[in-house]
């Protein structure tokens, strides 16, 4: 019998982004009907409370709120085999689907394809200080637990992108398929070298890449980090002092990659007056002289389209977790991120050259292996799910005997 159903398990609101990003269309186009499983409601409610994300209409969704929910999507799909993608990760996920991913008809693995550089922890004699650093040392190791324990179900496939990925991929054994694809960041990329645009803004500028960390959804979490900042202002005098002594140096414009999640709407004049473009990411930074940044995935368009980068470190994450976040991206480039001190040292030929082997391993370590077909994910995905047969009934015994 032929698979035509793939469901994505997600940890927030399907937003029309993500709709795009995972490829929707072209997997239907494919003939595989898409469908999401919802699970904010029950692993981050504070988000759904504060109606921080709007949902985006799409009738393939079911939103759990309770595990009854999922018994019944489940049981639905229960006479035919279809594929279940997790995008929230198994140490989550893995207490609410065991039961039913032992069931053969449950084609199930994990997407591993959009990692960054890893950050170091404190040693443990310094998170012993903290009651909150213990509480999450517990919480990682109840995880690691949970993820390893005798009885969890390996998964079947896992999508894989950069060689750093294999470092976050699930429980698996040798039955399981590794899918090399990409970052879904390079399917962006892809889009615009097919389409080859006219740049969106007049003359030379560089891009600054805003991560919107005052009104990021991720501070609200369950379990989630805490916001750093106690006002938008708090971030955005910093930032603003930071690029007009770019613009002084480098004698260059800044241009703002607006962050998709932050309501600038509503506070139209964040950034001075700069240019503010939202949902332009990708064509901003094809054609900016050098990029500006923290330390989030979207660098990894200055990356591919081997952009100069700058890192930017606010004065109040210097030395938090996000701080490190910052320092590890920049390490990969030999670099050392610029605060609102050091920044005044800036050198203008930062803007005219990169260090090309560095960026080529940082493609091949984050983004995808040079290996890899220059093709959209979906269909790499989708290629590779057509050729996946059903289990032999010996197999099928092994399963259920799990």
């Amino acid at each position: 019998m032929a698979i035509r159903e793939i469901c994505f398990i997600i940890p927030l609101p399907l937003m029309k982004r993500d709709y795009d990003r995972l490829g929707v269309e072209r997997f239907r186009a494919r003939g595989y009907q898409v469908s999401f499983l919802d699970v904010t409601f029950l692993l981050n409610p504070e988000v759904m409370e504060r109606g921080l994300i709007q949902p985006w209409a799409y009738e393939h969704v079911c939103v759990v709120k309770s595990p009854a929910d999922i018994e019944q999507f489940f049981a639905e799909r229960k006479a035919r085999r279809w594929f279940l993608v997790d995008f929230v990760g198994r140490p989550e996920t893995e207490p609410l689907l065991e039961k039913y991913l032992k069931d053969n008809n449950v084609i199930h693995g994990n997407f591993c394809a959009n990692s960054i550089p890893k950050v170091r922890y404190q040693p443990l004699w310094r998170m012993a200080l903290s009651r909150r650093s213990w509480q999450r040392l517990t919480e990682r190791l109840q995880k690691k637990f949970l993820s390893t324990r005798s009885g969890s179900v390996p998964a079947r496939f896992v999508i894989a992108g950069g060689l750093y990925d294999q470092h976050k991929f699930p429980q698996t054994d040798e039955r399981t398929r590794i899918i090399w694809a990409h970052t879904l960041d390079y399917d962006l990329y892809l889009a615009h070298q097919q389409r080859r645009e006219k740049p969106l803004v007049e003359g030379d500028y560089v891009v600054f890449l805003d991560e919107g960390w005052p009104f990021h959804p991720d501070f609200h979490l369950t379990d989630g980090p805490q916001n750093p900042f106690r006002s938008p202002e708090e971030y955005y005098d910093e930032v603003n002092r930071l690029l007009k002594i770019i613009e002084q140096k480098l004698q260059l414009k800044v241009v703002i990659a607006a962050h998709p999640k932050a309501p600038y709407e509503n506070m139209p004049n964040l950034f001075e007056g700069r240019m503010v473009l939202k949902g332009k990411t990708v064509d901003l930074v094809a054609h900016a002289k050098c990029v500006l940044c923290h330390g989030s995935t979207s660098m990894n368009f200055a990356v591919m389209f081997r952009k100069p980068l700058i890192f930017l470190l606010p004065m109040k994450v210097k030395g938090q977790f996000y701080g490190r976040v910052i320092a590890a991206a920049a390490k990969q480039f030999a670099q050392i991120p610029q605060d609102v001190r050091s920044i005044e040292n800036l050198d203008a030929s930062t803007v005219s050259h990169i260090d090309e082997d560095k960026y080529r391993q940082y493609e091949e370590t984050f983004i995808k292996r040079t290996s890899t077909p220059r093709k959209f994910y979906a269909d790499i995905v989708a290629d590779a799910f057509d050729k996946i047969v059903p289990l032999e009934e010996s197999t099928k015994k092994e399963y259920a005997a799990t």
